[in-house]
């Protein structure tokens, strides 16, 4: 097993907490962390499509990094690593 430390901003805040630390399985990837917290949020929250791409409407920034900018859903994560969720904002 593995700590990793989420912060999740907007609404995903609201639905999981703003910040706080998780343990996965050892192996684990970015897409294995946003099932899990998929299952947590409830009510048919998509937060990785069932190909395993991440929406267009969420940002997803591993150690500060865009994990789309690399190996996407499928970045490895480590001991300590920390997973910040943003999604897209409505209004402006």
């Amino acid at each position: 097993m593995v700590r990793v430390r989420v912060r999740a901003f907007a609404q995903l805040g609201k639905a999981l907490g703003h910040e706080f630390d998780l343990r996965v399985k050892s192996g684990s990837t970015v897409g294995d962390l946003l099932r899990i917290l998929e299952d947590r949020i409830g009510r048919g929250s998509k937060l990785v499509s069932c190909d395993g791409t991440i929406p267009a409407g969420l940002s997803v920034l591993l150690n500060g990094l865009s994990v789309q900018l690399s190996g996407g859903s499928r970045t490895a994560l480590s001991e300590g690593d920390v997973v910040s969720l943003l999604p897209a904002s409505a209004g402006g």
